[in-house]
C-alpha cells in the first residue's frame, strides 16, 4: 500500500506517487537510450560489443537504442524497487530526484523557445 504523505488523501498520495514513478521512468529511460552522460555511454559501449552482430545475444541490441523498447523495462525496475520496498522513503528520493530533473531540464528547454 502506498502511504499517505503531507496530510494528502490516500488517491491524492497514490496519484502523486504514480506521476513521480512515470517521470522517473521516463528520465531513467532518455539517460541510458539517449543521454551522453559519459557512464552511460561506456555501458551502451560495453552493451553493443556483448549484443554485436553475430553473437547469440544480436537480437537484444535494440534494447539500449529504442525508449519504447527500454522504456516497458525501465517502468517495471521503477514501480518494481517501489513495491519491493515498500514505497520506502529511499525510493522517493531516488525517483522523486530523477523525474524533478527531467522535469526542469523539459521546462528550461522549453523556455528558451
Amino acid at each position: 500500500m502506498i502511504p499517505t504523505f503531507l496530510g494528502l488523501s490516500e488517491f491524492w498520495s497514490t496519484a502523486i506517487t504514480i506521476l513521480i514513478g512515470i517521470v522517473g521512468a521516463a528520465r531513467l529511460t532518455r539517460l541510458m537510450v539517449n543521454d551522453d552522460f559519459p557512464p552511460v555511454l561506456w555501458f551502451r559501449s560495453r552493451w553493443n560489443w556483448w549484443t554485436r552482430e553475430g553473437t547469440r545475444f544480436e537480437a537484444w541490441n535494440k534494447l539500449m537504442q529504442c525508449p519504447w523498447c527500454f522504456g516497458y523495462w525501465a517502468t517495471l525496475i521503477v514501480f518494481g524497487a517501489g513495491f519491493a520496498s515498500a514505497w520506502h522513503l529511499a525510493w522517493f528520493l531516488i525517483v522523486g530526484s530523477l523525474a524533478a530533473s527531467y522535469a526542469v531540464s523539459w521546462i528550461v528547454y522549453h523556455d528558451e523557445d
